[in-house]
């Protein structure tokens, strides 16, 4: 129902409305359904009538009781026999629950004396509490038109009041924005205080520490390579590394290969003899008593008698319901022998595989001369 003095559309309506073919998204979503259809089949959409029902009353063989049942069964009666009971399972209906008994009056609950007491003192305060649904409001009545609003009035003439002070009229468009202003004069008012600090902070720092060099600056000379290094013999770790191998060697009668050194020849290694090896004087002919580890209390007991009580209860458990699996199952669990390994074996740990590749020497040498041609030009060479 329109009230009235109810105010005219003021926004334009029941106009003509041009029609430019199917929008290009909708194409785009028929051409993927029918590349789809021809590749699974039709798609019956939710109006395409329903299927077929599906077959019914059809023979369906009896393969015996299912190996979970089997599993389930034998489950329930290795409990029953462990715990000396037998669950009963039962459909029938449960019996009536008890109804009309005596049942004793403790007086009015205390919960309910508290909220009595509150709403009393509410309503004492605010009024009588009415806890029934109201009536249903009215509908379809006579609406007065008492003019603007005075929300609206106060809008409009702050606007107008501030249009004035600022000489603009506020214009509302819902057109595209132009673009923001390009190519306009920029006053230069000088270096920014903050790059004068910048500056002034640089050249303090520079007084004190040297002139820095950012990335601009020319690259630093190469460092000086085949100058004379002093041999001063073998150093003291690798003395004490073949002395160690030969004594181990020594001790377990094996020798250790350290490869072909016509296929390396740059693999230099030196004997015992070389090194003038000898005993260590500090140790007498019994050996190096002198420094053995000082004893101290652990302060706990060790190497005590501990009883076998047997296998714990768990593990019988789990070797009992192990073994009724494996029966359930007709499956023997097979882990930690050669079958099992053999069996389940995965062949591409038998690959040895080199997970850090070295570089050919080529590679290596091509890399320093671009680099040294690099460095050499002041010119980084950059690949697409």
């Amino acid at each position: 129902m329109t009230s009235p003095g109810a105010p005219e559309v003021g926004f334009p309506h029941d106009y003509k409305v041009p029609n430019f073919g199917v929008d290009h998204d909708i194409k785009s979503s028929l051409t993927h359904t029918a590349a789809a259809e021809a590749r699974l089949g039709e798609w019956k959409n939710a109006n395409a009538p329903p299927p077929a029902d599906p077959p019914r009353n059809y023979f369906v063989p009896n393969f015996g009781e299912d190996s979970d049942i089997k599993s389930t069964k034998a489950h329930a009666a290795a409990a029953e026999s462990k715990y000396g009971h037998v669950m009963q399972a039962s459909f029938a209906a449960a019996p009536e629950p008890p109804r009309n008994y005596f049942v004793p009056n403790f007086g009015q609950d205390w919960d309910v004396k508290e909220t009595l007491k509150h709403a009393g003192a509410a309503e004492a305060k605010f009024g009588k509490f009415v806890g029934a649904t109201p009536a249903d409001h009215p509908k379809d009545y006579f609406v007065p038109d008492f003019g603007e609003d005075s929300d609206v009035k106060s809008t409009k003439q702050h606007t107008a009041a501030a249009e004035a002070r600022l000489g603009h009229v506020m214009k509302a468009s819902f057109a595209q924005p132009e673009g923001p202003p390009q190519n306009y004069f920029v006053p230069n008012l000088g270096q920014d205080h903050d790059i004068k600090d910048s500056l002034t902070n640089s050249a303090i720092v520079e007084n004190r520490l040297g002139k820095w060099q950012g990335k601009s600056a020319s690259a630093p000379a190469d460092p000086p390579r085949d100058y004379f290094v002093p041999n001063f013999g073998p150093d003291h770790d690798i003395k004490d590394s073949l002395w160690h191998t030969a004594a181990a060697e020594q001790r377990q009668g094996h020798v250790i290969n350290a490869g072909n050194l016509s296929q390396q020849p740059n693999l230099m290694v030196q004997s015992g003899v070389d090194l003038h090896l000898e005993s260590d004087p500090i140790c007498s002919s019994a050996g190096c008593t002198q420094y053995k580890h000082k004893k101290k209390e652990r302060g706990y007991k060790i190497d005590y008698f501990v009883p076998n009580f047997g296998v714990d209860s768990e593990i019988l458990d789990n070797h009992a319901s192990l073994s009724l699996t494996e029966g359930a199952l007709s499956h023997k669990l097979n882990l930690g022998t050669k079958e099992s390994a053999a069996k389940w074996k995965n062949p591409a740990k038998d690959v040895d595989y080199n997970f850090a590749p070295k570089l050919d020497a080529d590679m290596v040498a091509t890399a320093k001369h671009l680099d040294d041609a690099q460095t050499s030009l002041g010119h980084k060479w950059l690949l697409a």
